[in-house]
């Protein structure tokens, strides 16, 4: 179960659509049109869907390739990342590409950093135009030369997202989840 003694910001299911959007309106209202936006999942899935149907509904035309990732359990951070799904996605990557890549928080950035090293690897050119957008950001736990180009908020304090239960404790759980008791 969770940590007690670690500060929380619980997000509810609303909070985080409606980040979504707003921050999907951003990376628009900024020109830039992705050609392919890659999610992280499991902690972006719901950023990456209405960021995704917000395109759509824009018209703009965007390939949608999601991937796995873990770097974290419980709240503890992991010593590496690792990446599921890479193969199919990077196949059909271009060098010309324009990538979005939209995951919920950029915390150390080690996640979204492995990622677009992965994604460079790949291949004997170098994608140059890949963008990051997180509606949450941790400016003070980032140990990369990277940082998102679209988020919302900025905090020091650990986000808890409406599917997460293991960073709970049972009373948080009984405040926070009731409907799953």
């Amino acid at each position: 179960m969770g940590n007690n003694n670690i500060e929380k910001l619980i997000i509810t299911a609303q909070e985080l659509i409606d980040d979504s959007f707003k921050l999907g309106i951003k990376v628009i209202e900024s020109g830039y049109q992705p050609t392919t936006i890659i999610t992280l999942w499991r902690g972006g899935a719901t950023v990456g869907i209405v960021i995704d149907e917000l395109m759509s509904y824009k018209k703009i035309i965007t390939n949608h390739n999601v991937l796995k990732t873990s770097s974290y359990k419980n709240t503890e951070q992991l010593s590496s990342v690792k990446i599921f799904g890479l193969d199919g996605t990077l196949d059909r990557l271009g060098e010309k590409e324009k990538i979005l890549i939209i995951d919920d928080i950029f915390d150390s950035g080690k996640t979204i950093d492995a990622v677009i090293n992965a994604i460079n690897e790949k291949h004997s050119y170098v994608i140059k135009d890949i963008r990051i957008a997180v509606p949450w950001f941790k400016p003070e736990n980032n140990k990369t030369l990277i940082s998102p180009d679209y988020y919302l908020h900025e905090t020091n304090k650990w986000i808890v997202f409406p599917h997460e239960l293991e960073s709970l404790s049972k009373d948080e759980i009984i405040k926070y989840r009731s409907s799953i008791i």
